[in-house]
């Protein structure tokens, strides 16, 4: 990086930008203790974890794109939309594809074999299953859909 590249540089933002980072592998890894079907428990719950997880998460993504949108206008003013281009390319298209191609199938796999010993909740066996008459009464039931 260049020295006025490095003056003009917002560590204010990167630093708010890296807490937010930092909440959301705090979020994630709280997912185990919610009383919640997720594919990995905690013998321990928790009640307050998914409040907490609502009222961060609600603010930390808006706020992600919010410093997106601010940091892709500095990079779009400082070196053009040609250059501009390229960054967001390698840095987003780039690993979309490369994890679109390996992640997802093997996600998929794993998911397959999880389910032939843990069947999937009710709510998530009638969707895949395409049972839309189910998944219409379940919608139409106030407090149903978490069974």
């Amino acid at each position: 990086m260049m020295a006025s590249d490095m003056a003009q540089r917002r560590t204010d933002l990167d630093a708010l930008r890296s807490f937010a980072m930092l909440l959301g592998i705090l979020l994630h890894a709280s997912l185990s203790f919610f009383a919640f079907p997720w594919p990995v428990h905690d013998t321990e719950r928790s009640d307050l974890l998914p409040l907490v997880f609502l009222a961060v998460h609600g603010f930390r993504m808006p706020l992600f794109f919010l410093l997106s949108g601010y940091f892709t206008m500095l990079v779009y003013e400082r070196r053009g939309l040609k250059s501009l281009l390229e960054q967001r390319f390698t840095r987003i298209f780039l690993p979309l594809v490369i994890a679109t191609a390996t992640i997802v199938p093997l996600d998929a796999a794993l998911k397959r074999f999880a389910w032939r010993t843990i069947p999937p909740a009710p709510a998530v066996a009638e969707i895949l299953t395409g049972d839309e008459a189910a998944v219409r009464h379940r919608l139409a039931a106030p407090g149903a859909v978490a069974s």
